[in-house]
């Protein structure tokens, strides 16, 4: 049995004909013709905000809401670190590094990350 652990979101009309995008009790416009969204609350200026976690080997994970993705080299999508093991979530950057695609229903709980002044550490 698979198990959604992933963001529960809706659309939801507006008087003037568009949609907001509620998300985790929070709610994002649409602006102009992207598919960019920001916090509906102009004063806050909030995104999806994420932390990249540099490997090993050089690259860098983005970590977004304790989930972990890595960067397909032929594109701006991010894929779900456990995807080997069926996990379909994923993630669009721009060119300026904004989220503009979040596909975030994992199938399995975060991995378990501690951040220390050195930066994170998987345990």
């Amino acid at each position: 049995m698979q198990r959604n652990v992933g963001y529960n979101y809706t659309f939801i009309p507006t008087n003037k004909g568009g949609q907001l995008l509620m998300l985790n009790g929070y709610t994002y416009r649409k602006c102009n013709k992207s598919f960019n969204y920001y916090c509906s609350n102009m004063s806050s200026k909030g995104y999806l905000t994420y932390h990249t976690i540099p490997t090993a080997k050089g690259n860098a994970l983005i970590m977004l809401n304790k989930f972990t993705y890595w960067k397909d080299s032929r594109s701006r999508n991010y894929y779900c670190s456990k995807r080997a093991s069926g996990c379909k979530a994923r993630l669009k950057l721009d060119h300026k590094g904004v989220i503009i695609l979040a596909d975030c229903n994992h199938i399995h709980e975060p991995p378990n990350y501690i951040k220390t002044a050195a930066g994170y550490i998987k345990i």
